[in-house]
């Protein structure tokens, strides 16, 4: 029996919160940023919302000459009463719907576990896509030397970023995403900045910026500065990444994209800055040595945009720029076209 879902009203603000809290218990400054009832999905049980899910423009996903318009699912959950029953899929599936009534041809999804995976390609149209090559650093590894690293305006960011990307299929980011994401970090201005932009997905199922730049020497100095957004100049040319401190006392880099061979020096200067037992690295996969650390990310949905064409590429379930998931350079099985597409910061 399919489940019904709704936009949300204002009047539903508050059991959204609760939900929110209860699922991911942190601060729900997401609200401030990205609220939109019009963008959020509900499914009600009992009369009120028993699960609830975002979606928010994000940019363009871009693979060669070609782009797509694309809104990222954000924060799926379900309130304790209310798991376990179908609710949460629902809300996918009707974000889903909503981003295509929206006319956005392209819809992605970072799922918060492996098993949310199969969970939700079972559920809805959401297909593997995104690879990440993830690895951990304790500090006896980083090098001696190390590059410098300047603090920077999501603009300055969103700019050397797309510089680094080219050519490899990824989603074109926002400057509210970055800011919000600044914002996780203890670094953004104020809340609300980036209330026109999206954020990416960490889902769960039923169960479930600074600005200006600054020298290197000055940054971590604050109890409040838990990472940010940052440059590089290293010997093969720019480099960005997005530094945040974890609850745990590690040190998680969401997205460091850097010339070939660069890459130790800038991990080694986070690490000077940031002391911590761990480093975690997130970076694309753009060639076949990157496999054995490489995992998969992102889901991506395709689909028929109301009163158009389905995206480019392909039928309404599996397109999207490039000709489809093994033209985009998506890594199925069976397939070996490289670069894997690049999800970038999931806000997890």
């Amino acid at each position: 029996m399919d489940i019904p879902t709704r936009c949300a009203s204002a009047s539903d603000l508050p059991a959204l919160r609760a939900i929110w809290d209860e699922a991911f218990g942190d601060e729900a400054g997401f609200f401030d940023f990205f609220f939109e009832p019009s963008l959020c999905i509900v499914a009600d049980d009992a009369g009120s919302p028993g699960a609830a899910g975002y979606l928010v423009p994000c940019g363009d996903y871009v693979a060669g000459s070609q782009r797509s318009a694309c809104a990222m699912i954000y924060g799926v959950a379900a309130s304790s009463a209310s798991r376990n029953r179908g609710l949460g899929a629902a809300v996918v599936r009707g974000l889903i719907s909503a981003a295509g009534g929206r006319g956005f041809p392209s819809v992605v999804l970072c799922p918060s576990g492996d098993s949310l995976f199969e969970y939700y390609s079972k559920r809805s149209d959401m297909r593997d896509c995104f690879m990440v090559r993830e690895r951990r650093f304790p500090p006896g590894a980083m090098e001696d030397g190390h590059t410098p690293l300047s603090r920077v305006s999501p603009s300055e960011y969103l700019s050397i970023r797309e510089s680094v990307l080219e050519g490899i299929p990824h989603i074109a980011s926002t400057t509210g995403i970055l800011d919000y994401q600044a914002y996780l970090c203890g670094s953004s201005a104020s809340a609300g900045s980036g209330s026109s932009a999206g954020s990416a997905a960490s889902s769960g199922s039923d169960s479930g910026s600074g600005s200006g730049s600054g020298a290197s020497a000055g940054l971590g100095s604050s109890p409040t500065d838990r990472g940010g957004l940052f440059t590089a100049d290293t010997p093969g040319g720019p480099a960005c990444l997005i530094v945040e401190l974890q609850d745990d006392g590690s040190v998680r880099i969401n997205e460091l994209l850097a010339p070939h061979g660069c890459e130790h020096g800038i991990v080694a200067a986070v690490a000077n800055t940031y002391p911590s037992f761990e480093y975690i690295v997130r970076s694309p996969v753009v060639d076949a040595q990157d496999l054995h650390q490489a995992r998969r990310f992102g889901m991506l949905a395709a689909m028929q945009v109301r009163g158009g064409d389905p995206a480019p590429g392909g039928s309404a379930h599996s397109s999207v720029p490039g000709g489809g998931i093994a033209g985009s350079g998506v890594l199925t099985p069976g397939v070996s076209a490289l670069p894997a597409p690049w999800y970038g910061p999931a806000l997890d």
